[in-house]
């Protein structure tokens, strides 16, 4: 039984990701390979594009974490069995842990940690834009990906042969297993979590102490381009408030409204821009 508990077990992270907002990666979600093929591999390589129809579990491990190194054994063996099949195990140690560890470690492995192994860079791509939108804060936890779409983060210990086989499978195989290990989310509890981590999100990039120059939110702009229309009305407002023109201010805010005509924070500039129009009548 301690053996099973054990193998089961994990290391959390908490302190490690006390900083991530809520989960906005959920089954179904795309994810890229970029920031996969993009680490320091110390054995083997990631995929550039995903394979379609292959089956690719990605292990986030840490040799300091014992139930990490104890799944190590029936990853392998998956890797082995299964890769001729369509299977692609590949391990990446995250939260930027020490090169040299890593290596000491997989050479002590040798075959017995044959698939490929890569090093996660503090804060880098990877745990951008896979572990922090996963909310991952513990280990082990394996990504499931399947053409290019998240099919669920499990422990790996429970990924066994006869799940890889129905994944490779398809049709019902495949949606059996899926129906077993992914989680019910209610669409409208969904949409509010990922709405939840927006605000973090765009709070976290308006913070700050001190007087901001207008050049501070042109930056934000240019750095985040997959802000929405409403979250780059908010940036442009702040700007306007730095701006020492009012004529300028006022293009600053009339750009802004044309972003979403109807949204809340419109309403917001229209207020702002009648007072800035009251100032200079009062010139």
């Amino acid at each position: 039984m301690r053996t099973i508990l054990l193998f089961l077990a994990g290391c959390s992270l908490a302190s490690a990701s006390s900083d991530y907002p809520a989960d906005t990666l959920h089954p179904g979600d795309a994810l890229k390979p970029g920031p996969l093929a993009a680490l320091t591999y110390l054995r083997g390589n990631g995929p550039a594009q995903w394979e379609q129809g292959k089956v690719y579990i990605i292990d986030c491990w840490a040799t300091w974490c014992v139930p990490s190194k104890t799944i190590i054994p029936r990853l392998n063996k998956l890797h082995t069995d299964y890769q001729a099949k369509g299977l692609r195990v590949i391990g990446v140690s995250v939260f930027g842990e020490d090169k040299t560890k890593v290596e000491a470690f997989l050479k002590g492995q040798g075959s017995a940690m044959s698939y490929p192994v890569a090093i996660a860079d503090k804060e880098g791509a990877f745990e951008a834009e896979w572990l922090k939108p996963a909310n991952l804060r513990s280990l082990p936890s394996a990504y499931v990906v399947k053409n290019g779409k998240l099919l669920f983060i499990i422990h790996p210990g429970r990924i066994t042969s006869e799940t890889v086989e129905a994944l490779l499978a398809g049709g019902e195989q495949e949606t059996t297993v899926l129906r077993k290990f992914q989680p019910v989310v209610d669409p409208a509890q969904r949409a509010a979590e990922v709405a939840a981590a927006r605000e973090v999100r765009l709070n976290s990039l308006l913070s700050g102490r001190g007087d901001r120059e207008a050049a501070f939110y042109d930056n934000i702009l240019a750095k985040n381009p997959d802000l929405l229309p409403e979250e780059k009305q908010r940036v442009l407002l702040n700007k306007a408030y730095t701006m020492k023109q009012l004529d300028e201010a006022i293009q600053v805010l009339d750009a802004a409204k044309a972003l979403a005509p109807n949204s809340k924070t419109a309403r917001e500039i229209d207020m702002e821009k009648q007072t800035y129009r009251d100032l200079q009548n009062a010139k």
